[in-house]
């Protein structure tokens, strides 16, 4: 079972976050690993 995701997109995340914000309130931990400009790296995991 999946219980946390890596992700590296190519852009800031953070429209996504508010996103699971609004849907999924306190169901996930969002961890930033890496904050660009040039990399990002986000741990996403389920509560």
């Amino acid at each position: 079972m999946l219980t946390r995701l890596f992700w590296r997109p190519i852009y800031d995340p953070k429209p996504l976050y508010y996103q699971f914000q609004a849907e999924l309130t306190d169901q996930f931990t969002w961890d930033y690993l890496e904050q660009g400009p040039e990399a990002w790296r986000v741990g996403i995991g389920r509560r």
